[in-house]
């Protein structure tokens, strides 16, 4: 499947595809996992095209890593969240060292840094100056308007050379209409080149990501481009159609509230699990979520949050 994957993609002609995470786990050729760059040229196909590829590196060391050898996968694509920004830089820095292009990717970008942490962390990427940037709506915070401040304020502050890219996920159900925003955001700058993440299917974690059938439709209706759909088609049919059965990954309330609260997608997912928390309960559990548990994911909380707001239905059902 993961070789199919590639090699669909590569003949739908996308421009770049991410490979998978940079790990210290033992590989495993069933798992887009790998601990090296060579171990993942392994899933690239003879003749790819004119696709190029990429590796996602979290908290990985980049210095463990070969060194670019010329070839396809030239990208590396660091990501972290404002309590590990330094220890990115650090990975950046290092993988431009190595001779790669490189992506610092902005993990709650627009929910976890103030206004002031943004514009600094952006002056400071200007200084490491890697090949693009990418704000990733972690938790789904973003509204079309929103879309708009964010990329007003990255395109002011973000020097001109520098890719900008955005991440999307699908909490509230709108990621495809943020695109063609953030698409549409960036004719205000011509000059300005920019990179939109996307998944086939929209597969990702629950609620999933942006539909990559939805852009490549749209990038050739509105922008021009030559992407081939029939690939991707065919994979959907073969392989992800059935693995959204099992997982189910798409726009569904519980998560929706949890962008609302600004919270991570994994509050809602231990309540969905529990079987016996309706809608208009969650919505009052996860309203008590704050401060540093918000984006990080606090088990103990949830369940005390959980437990707590049991016990005082249980005793109000009992009154009545």
């Amino acid at each position: 499947m993961i070789r199919e994957t590639v090699q669909g993609l590569c003949e739908a002609g996308l421009d770049y595809v991410e490979l998978g995470f940079l790990t210290t786990d033992k590989y495993d050729p069933n798992v887009s996992l790998f601990e090296n760059v060579s171990q993942a040229l392994g899933v690239i196909p003879e003749e790819p095209g004119q696709t190029r590829f990429a590796l996602m590196d979290y908290r990985f060391d980049i210095s463990l890593i070969e060194d670019y050898d010329g070839g396809k996968l030239d990208f590396i694509r660091v990501t972290n969240h404002v309590y590990d920004f330094e220890e990115g830089m650090v990975n950046c820095r290092r993988a431009i060292k190595k001779g790669y292009k490189t992506s610092f990717n902005l993990i709650n970008f627009y929910g976890a840094y103030t206004e002031e942490e943004k514009i600094e962390a952006l002056k400071r990427i200007n200084d490491l100056h890697p090949t693009a940037i990418s704000v990733a709506d972690t938790y789904g915070l973003m509204d079309l308007p929103d879309m708009d401040r964010m990329f007003e304020l990255t395109d002011k502050y973000l020097d001109n050379d520098i890719i900008l890219g955005i991440h999307l996920h699908e909490n509230k159900g709108i990621s495809y209409a943020m695109a063609q925003e953030f698409l549409r955001k960036m004719r205000d700058n011509p000059n300005r080149k920019v990179l939109v993440d996307g998944t086939i299917y929209g597969i990702g974690e629950v609620p999933g990501n942006l539909r990559l059938e939805q852009m490549i439709e749209y990038m050739n209706k509105y922008h021009g481009a030559d992407y081939h759909i029939e690939p991707i088609y065919e994979l959907i049919d073969k392989y992800y159609v059935d693995l959204k059965k099992k997982k189910n990954w798409d726009y569904d309330l519980p998560y929706a509230i949890a962008s609302k609260y600004g919270i991570n997608r994994k509050y809602a997912q231990f309540l969905i699990e529990q079987g016996d928390v309706g809608i208009a309960d969650m919505n009052i559990i996860l309203q008590k979520v704050f401060g540093r548990d918000k984006p990080s994911y606090n088990k103990t909380l949830i369940k005390i949050l959980y437990e707590s707001y049991k016990k005082q239905k249980e005793a109000k059902d009992e009154v009545q």
